[in-house]
């Protein structure tokens, strides 16, 4: 079960080099689930640990969606800022 640890924090290394919001919290979302895969399968499951990182995953999941329903609807990324027609 150390495979997901380490797999875990490999996302979460991979999410601070990338520059888009979306793959960021794609890969946000990978690592946290990695980490609740990991923590409940502990002999003894750190059930804290695992309602945190479940908030995490939620929390990143909604910013997905946000993200993915503002591409659909403008085409582009959600927030992001474009330049003046002036």
């Amino acid at each position: 079960m150390e495979f997901f640890l380490t797999a875990a924090n490999l996302l979460y290394v991979l999410a601070y080099f990338v520059r888009s919001t979306l793959r960021l919290r794609v890969l946000s979302l990978g690592g946290t689930s990695c980490l609740i895969v990991y923590f409940l399968t502990l002999p003894e499951p750190l059930m804290r640990v695992v309602y945190w990182n479940a908030l995490y995953a939620v929390i990143n999941m909604v910013w997905i969606g946000r993200i993915l329903a503002g591409l659909a609807n403008d085409g582009g990324e959600a927030g992001a800022s474009r330049p003046s027609g002036s």
